[in-house]
């Protein structure tokens, strides 16, 4: 991205789209091991999902308008990360029983909602 910024062949607005995606992207998925073809030798190797990201980035910010670009990568943003449902984590319970043996039981139960009077 640099060299392509300090040759002129993209432009500050491009720079800042993918200044954008490196926050917008967990540390986890940027850090993760991601499997990359080498076009030249077509031998297959592991880079850090940023680096396979900001070489894709780079490339298309030459061809693409700054508008362009912040599409496309809002949907790399989706797809590398997508965003959980709405209520999961209202979704995630678990109950424990004691029965009158005084064994206990773990398992999930229905999520009630608490009415306020």
């Amino acid at each position: 991205m640099g060299a392509g910024y300090a040759a002129g062949e993209i432009t500050r607005g491009h720079v800042g789209v993918c200044v954008g995606v490196h926050g917008a992207l967990p540390a986890a998925v940027r850090n993760a091991p991601t499997p990359v073809l080498d076009p030249v030798s077509g031998q297959r190797t592991e880079v850090r999902c940023i680096a396979a990201v900001d070489a894709v980035l780079a490339e298309q910010a030459r061809v693409l308008t700054v508008p362009e670009l912040a599409a496309a990568a809002d949907r790399l943003v989706q797809h590398l990360s997508p965003p959980a449902p709405v209520g999961a984590d209202r979704r995630r319970y678990l109950t424990f029983t004691r029965f009158l043996t005084g064994r206990w039981s773990a398992g999930s139960a229905a999520v009630r909602r608490r009415r306020s009077c």
